[in-house]
């Protein structure tokens, strides 16, 4: 895999305009009634998209079982009340830039893992 480069300031700034383009369709289409069909097929666009983007970054973890199901399940959030839906791509996007760029978070998290409890099972399925 490829070595593991870091999100510049550029790259952060673009990923959340698109994330919160993402979002701000996702909104408009649940306040019509058919984002329910419709909106979890765009975040799940998105998400892959971005997903596709930290491996290429060599993140080894973009693309884990857990962390997969924890991303697609937020598009899945029911319509209402669309505070709820609103930044199911954008948060996570930030969250997993800063984890990203902070590589020594991840070794603290697989610390915590390895000790056992629920904190590690919360810490395995979202970081590591």
């Amino acid at each position: 895999m490829d070595e593991h480069k870091k999100f510049g300031a550029g790259e952060i700034i673009i990923g959340t305009f698109f994330a919160l383009g993402v979002d701000g369709i996702s909104i408009l289409i649940d306040i019509t009634g058919v984002g329910v069909i419709i909106a979890p097929v765009i975040q799940g666009f998105a998400t892959f998209a971005i997903t596709m983007w930290f491996r290429s970054k060599g993140d080894p973890n973009a693309t884990k079982l857990g962390k997969q199901i924890l991303k697609y399940g937020l598009n899945l959030l029911p319509v209402t009340p669309i505070i709820i839906t609103a930044f199911t791509i954008t948060i996570p996007f930030l969250i997993e830039v800063f984890i990203h760029n902070n590589p020594k978070l991840a070794a603290i998290t697989e610390k915590v893992a390895a000790k056992g409890g629920p904190a590690a099972k919360i810490a395995t399925k979202t970081v590591v």
